[in-house]
This record gives structure tokens, C-alpha cells and sequence, in this order.
């Protein structure tokens, strides 16, 4: 991937103990909408999503839509960045760990990320991943998303893949096995998409995974112990 290319970078954190960093009527809120505003104003950055995952409310889930990684670089190299990570560190817990990821996308997750709630999944292919496992994935996918859609009632489906984790090294990966693919799914409740699971389209679906697993070696990564979650983002500032 050229340095050129949009990216979206997903920030996943434990928050403190009794925080709601989406609320912003609260203090560690209006301290995360300040963050929010750091990022605004950084050059190549566009639209922020927020909130937390609603499986397990102590991980918060942050995107932000970057015209390039050069320009990610160049906020980390900036004077903002040292007090930005100051203010990070009063709302979230760092010491149990962040994962940062990179993700370029096939087609817009705006319609995803702005749905009611959104499904994400991260899954995993072996290292030295290449051209063919992705062209493969893409191929079965198309059929997938169309489907969620038509079918399922989803109001946003983007699969993107990862072009940069940190830490490379995580719990959340299988050894051998690096984060390489980013799907985000828009529904208007979690109950449409439980319906969705319960269609025989879904079935055909797990079907054509199957064969993907088979070829590409696609595994899944545990985020907070769980395959996949949901969150209600809110857009930012």
C-alpha cells in the first residue's frame, strides 16, 4: 500500500473504572470530545466515530478517517501529540493494553459506521499474507455483502484490510497468524441482526467462508474475548 492511499484508524481502549467517554455531559466525556478536537484539526483527518462496545462497556472503540498515512505521521511527530497522549492516559486505562489498526477499505464504511449500531469483525490471515488470499476474499465477499444487505437488512457493509497493527504482536492474534482483515456491518438494531444470522442466505454465507478458510487460511481475532461485537457509534465534531 503507498503511503498516498486513506486509511481509517481504529483505536481500541479500556476506559477507567466508571467512565463513559461517550457521554458528554460527564467530565471524562468533554475531556475526550477536547481529544476529539485535537484530532479535527490535524491535517489530511476527517470523520470520527466513537462509542463503546456494547458487549463488554469498558472498551472503547475510537475511528478516525486519515487522507494518508503521511499525515498520521506527521500528527505523531507534531507538538500536539505529547499532551494528546497526556489526556489519553487520564480516561483510559493503558496499562491493560490498546490495539491500533490501519485499515484501507474496498469500498466507503461510512454507511456502516453510521447505522444505529455496527457489527466489527477482525480477522486474521497467516504472515506473508499476499495478492492471491486477498483477491480471494474479496471475490467471496462481494456475494456476502450483497446479501447482508438485500437479505439481512444491513444498512452499511465494507470489508477493508489492515495494512498496519500495533502492537504487531497482540493477545487478539493466533501465532502465525497476523490481523488482515476489517469487516463493519450497519444494522438499525442488534435484533436485525440476529434475524439476519437466522436466514438461510446466512447459512450459504458461513458456506462461502468456508471456502476461504480452506484456501486462504482466514482465522478470526478475539477482541475483549469475543469473535465479533457491536458498537453505537457517535460521528465526532
Amino acid at each position: 500500500m503507498s503511503a498516498s492511499e486513506a486509511v481509517t484508524e481504529t483505536v481500541i481502549l479500556h476506559v477507567k473504572e466508571g467512565i463513559n467517554a461517550a457521554d458528554a455531559t460527564s467530565e471524562a466525556g468533554s475531556k475526550f470530545i477536547e481529544l476529539a478536537k485535537v484530532m479535527k484539526r490535524q491535517d489530511g483527518s476527517g470523520a470520527q466515530y466513537w462509542g463503546h462496545m456494547v458487549e463488554v462497556p469498558t472498551v472503547f472503540v475510537w475511528n478516525i478517517d486519515w487522507e494518508s498515512m503521511s499525515h498520521v505521521h506527521k500528527f505523531i511527530a507534531s507538538s500536539d501529540y505529547a499532551p494528546f497522549l497526556a489526556l489519553v492516559k487520564e480516561i483510559f486505562d493503558v496499562e491493560q493494553g490498546q490495539l491500533m489498526l490501519f485499515t484501507n477499505w474496498t469500498s466507503s464504511a461510512a454507511a456502516s459506521f453510521k447505522s444505529k449500531v455496527t457489527e466489527i469483525a477482525l480477522l486474521t490471515l497467516p504472515e506473508g499474507y499476499g495478492e492471491t488470499e486477498k483477491k480471494i476474499i474479496e471475490d467471496a465477499l462481494v456475494s456476502v455483502n450483497h446479501n447482508v444487505q438485500v437479505v439481512g437488512k444491513a444498512t452499511g457493509a465494507a470489508i477493508g484490510f489492515v495494512v498496519g497493527v500495533k502492537p504487531a504482536k497482540n493477545k487478539s492474534t493466533p501465532e502465525g497468524q497476523v490481523i488482515a482483515l476489517h469487516g463493519v456491518y450497519g444494522y438499525d438494531s442488534i435484533d436485525d441482526h440476529i434475524r439476519w444470522k437466522e436466514q438461510p442466505e446466512h447459512a450459504k454465507a458461513i458456506e462461502s467462508l468456508g471456502y476461504v478458510v480452506e484456501k486462504t487460511g482466514l482465522g478470526g481475532a478475539k477482541v475483549a474475548g469475543l469473535d465479533m461485537f457491536h458498537v453505537h457509534f457517535q460521528e465526532g465534531p
